[in-house]
């Protein structure tokens, strides 16, 4: 920016025109000032005066000072994975809202600054509970380092699904170790038949439900007695019900 301005009287009988210049420095670093067919006085920032003539039209200046550091901490946009935020987004509006279904457990937050030299945090990936509101804040900080703005996330995670309990009390598996079981296990079956030597008095019976989330009890396999005994393999199902394998 050049102003040019007052006449002022230096001597009497004789005036001279006083012409200002201000420069707004953009940066640090040198530039040249250059005249033409005139003498300036020009003063550097050490308040030193330097005389430009029509022989020596110009003269190099250090500016010294940064240019002014931008205060604009505005985002220019902000996103959440591939979700809609609502509102749509307005660098003014600083509170969105975002709703993702339960088998979203981990989202990606994007933010873009308006001002290229701005710096923003909080974004990246992060996990979400289930049945919750989520928060999450992105902060813009401007290029000046000062001015900051918050913008105020809240990601809603869904409930998960009602899941019916599994209903399954049956066997994959059973047998008694070293022994032969009659008839061949079917998980329908539900009585089976083993000899074992009179000085047997305990077996080792291998049982193994079909649902993992099932629970197998084993009743009877110790303290065998001379004669019939009933070895119970119980199996519970998720949902409570029981089925009873008899091995006699």
């Amino acid at each position: 920016s050049i102003y040019a301005g007052d006449t002022t009287e230096w001597a009497t009988g004789s005036s001279n025109n006083m012409v200002k210049f201000v420069f707004k420095p953009l940066k640090s670093g040198s530039t040249t000032i250059k005249f033409k067919n005139s003498e300036v006085g020009a003063v550097d920032n050490n308040n030193k005066s330097l005389i430009l003539t029509s022989n020596n039209p110009s003269h190099a200046l250090t500016i010294n000072e940064p240019a002014p550091k931008s205060n604009n901490a505005n985002l220019s946009a902000l996103g959440v994975s591939s979700y809609d935020l609502t509102p749509t987004f307005d660098k003014n509006t600083t509170e969105y809202r975002v709703s993702v279904p339960y088998s979203v457990s981990r989202i990606t937050i994007t933010a873009t600054p308006e001002d290229s030299k701005a710096k923003v945090s909080g974004t990246g990936g992060a996990n979400l509970n289930a049945d919750a509101d989520n928060p999450f804040t992105v902060t813009c900080t401007a290029e000046d380092g000062v001015t900051k703005k918050q913008y105020k996330l809240i990601i809603h995670r869904d409930k998960a699904p009602d899941v019916p309990k599994s209903t399954d009390n049956t066997l994959k598996s059973l047998g008694v170790s070293g022994f032969t079981m009659s008839p061949a296990f079917n998980k329908d079956t539900t009585e089976y038949n083993v000899t074992v030597p009179n000085a047997t008095d305990k077996v080792i019976i291998n049982a193994e439900a079909n649902d993992v989330k099932a629970k197998v009890d084993i009743i009877g396999a110790d303290n065998l007695q001379i004669g019939d005994n009933e070895v119970k393999v119980k199996v519970t199902a998720e949902d409570g019900s029981i089925k009873v394998y008899t091995i006699n």
